[in-house]
């Protein structure tokens, strides 16, 4: 977080304009501002007001949001990790149960907070009595994974 807020600070000096100007062309309190360029977020109410914060303050400042959003993404690895023990775990005790991860698609939910992980039960050519068959499986799998089994 510091470093994203060293390079927004570094970013809008280079352009030479103040927080005062910032905070009224993107109608975020200067606070915030000041706050995220000194790497703190507690005044920050949850992760998503932060990570708008960012993204429209990177975007302002014309940096790379796609990168900084990445890099503020704390847990990304580590629940990417988590994802694939699950996925590894389906495997091993329930061949053929789980279809193709699809990573990129999903982010969003993977930054939240630690072990984290969007899962979805069956899909759209699924019964709803497939769903439910499915679910006692998983929270094997869920329970097993999160044990380090």
């Amino acid at each position: 977080m510091k470093d994203i807020g060293e390079s927004f600070k570094e970013k809008r000096e280079e352009i030479g304009i103040t927080l005062e100007e910032v905070s009224k062309d993107l109608g975020i309190k200067e606070v915030w501002l000041e706050n995220l360029e000194e790497g703190n977020a507690k005044v920050f109410k949850d992760i998503f007001e932060i990570k708008d914060t960012i993204e429209s303050y990177s975007k302002y400042l014309g940096l790379d949001t796609e990168k900084i959003m990445d890099e503020y993404n704390d847990y990304l690895f580590e629940n990417l990790a988590l994802t694939l023990q699950m996925k590894l775990a389906a495997e091993a005790y329930y061949p053929d149960f789980t279809r193709r991860n699809y990573i990129n698609a999903y982010e969003y939910n993977l930054g939240v907070c630690r072990q984290c992980m969007l899962i979805e039960i069956g899909a759209q050519t699924n019964t709803y009595q497939e769903a439910v068959n499915a679910a006692e499986p998983l929270a094997v799998l869920i329970d097993k994974v999160m044990r380090r089994e």
